[in-house]
């Protein structure tokens, strides 16, 4: 993600913060006090920060001394978090801020506005960097804006799409992960219909990068071989995204890669366990491909581990009725494999904001040249839902006639889309 797109936030409204009546006795106010919300006051007929810097620099120099004549003066914390969050010091606003409400209680909700207003100039500070190209900067004020107000769940969002490009994973799921919570956290209540509809859209955007972050890490543990770990791990992404066709294929391929192991295990030392363990694999394999047919039904890579799960267990299978009915599925496999007329294979596709990029390769098997075939891609959201589509049309070359090969036609499509991509699937016409 190169840009951040956002709107400067018109908060004061959504977000309101009630007075409170509080029976303590409000701070009073010093000449130090006095002097800086002058110098407050002078900085809010400015527009541009840089010339509401030097009032808000002047103001603070009444309220050190404060802090040092009157420590336990809660005014004089409260304003010092105002000018400091103005400043851009929000390390120190945070820290004033909480004197603030510490010593008066009543201050709570004061603290928490002034709070909420420098998370909307730190998140749009942040905007500003990042669309500048400056990711760096962008992230840290991200961060800063998090430092102030927690409860909001854009910036933690953002935070996590970009902990992702600098791959920090770990910190990426607890960003998102913490953006799903906030979405449902108690200032919802306050948000109008609209509003809650982008967030609720934040929401679904977070969860599945989420399962992109676990399917990450379940790549990591195939590569390294440990693949009971990796098929539980994409089964984890897939819980949080139904919809995703890699997170299912990446599961079936390390079941199919931890059977293979378990093949070599039953080839030196065969025993009840070990071909239980076998059963249980190879009905979990034929499972996944069921399902995946739905979805990828041209791809000849599902056809093998579907085929091969099947005789494995016709061959594990003592009884007759139940070893027939195996058998019988992997002559309906073979015999659907024998009749399909082109595969589809190497599918890639590179999600846009608002758009998915498509390419892959039709590799003909039957088909004459010159014949014509269409497959019709679907982008999927996290629901199921289809979020667009395009068709794919082909037309086989007339080199396919002398080709010692599968001829592989390739293909590449655009699909708008209406929201975030968990998933896809294709049809075949």
């Amino acid at each position: 993600m190169n840009r951040l797109f956002a709107r400067a936030f018109a908060l004061a409204a959504l977000l309101a913060f009630p007075a409170a009546a509080f029976a303590q006795k409000e701070p009073p106010h010093t000449k130090q006090t006095k002097d800086a919300e002058k110098f407050i006051g002078l900085s809010m007929t400015r527009q541009d920060p840089a010339q509401k810097r030097p009032f808000l620099e002047q103001a603070l120099a009444p309220l050190q001394e404060a802090m040092t004549k009157d420590p336990q003066n809660a005014r004089v914390w409260l304003l010092a978090g105002t000018v400091h969050a103005g400043l851009g010091h929000f390390a120190a606003a945070d820290s004033a801020l909480d004197k603030a409400e510490q010593l008066y209680p009543g201050y709570a909700e004061q603290v928490a506005s002034e709070r909420h207003s420098a998370w909307e100039s730190a998140f749009n500070a942040a905007v500003g960097l990042i669309n500048a190209q400056k990711t760096d900067e962008g992230i840290a004020a991200l961060e800063q804006a998090e430092l102030m107000y927690p409860h909001r769940p854009e910036a933690k969002y953002y935070l996590g799409l970009f902990y992702m490009q600098k791959d920090q994973p770990e910190k990426a799921e607890v960003a998102l992960n913490s953006a799903v919570a906030a979405v449902n956290g108690p200032l919802r209540s306050q948000l109008q219909p609209a509003a809650q509809e982008e967030w609720d859209r934040l929401a679904t955007n977070a969860k599945i990068k989420i399962s992109n972050i676990i399917a990450y890490r379940g790549a990591g543990l195939y590569d390294k071989q440990q693949y009971d770990s990796a098929a539980a791990t994409f089964a984890r992404a897939r819980a949080l995204s139904m919809a995703s066709r890699d997170n299912l294929f990446n599961q079936l391929q390390s079941v199919y890669a931890r059977a293979l192991q378990l093949d070599k295990e039953r080839g030196t030392a065969k025993n009840a366990a070990l071909e239980e363990t076998a059963r249980k694999l190879n009905t979990q394999i034929v499972s996944l491909t069921d399902t995946l047919r739905l979805i990828d039904p041209n791809n000849e890579d599902i056809f093998f581990f579907s085929s091969r799960a099947n005789k494995v267990l016709a061959d594990l299978t003592p009884d007759q009725p139940t070893k027939t009915k195996f058998l019988n599925a992997l002559r309906d496999v073979n015999s659907s494999y024998e009749k399909v007329p082109f595969f589809v294979a190497d599918i890639q596709i590179a999600e846009a904001d608002t758009s998915a990029t498509v390419n892959g390769n039709i590799v003909n098997k039957l088909l004459k040249p010159g014949a014509t075939g269409t497959v019709t891609f679907e982008m999927l959201g996290l629901d199921g839902k289809v979020i667009g589509s395009a068709p794919v049309n082909f037309t086989v070359p007339a080199s396919a006639a002398t080709a010692k090969e599968p001829v592989k036609i390739p293909f590449s499509i655009t699909i708008p889309m209406s929201a975030g991509l968990a998933g896809w699937r294709y049809r075949v016409q």
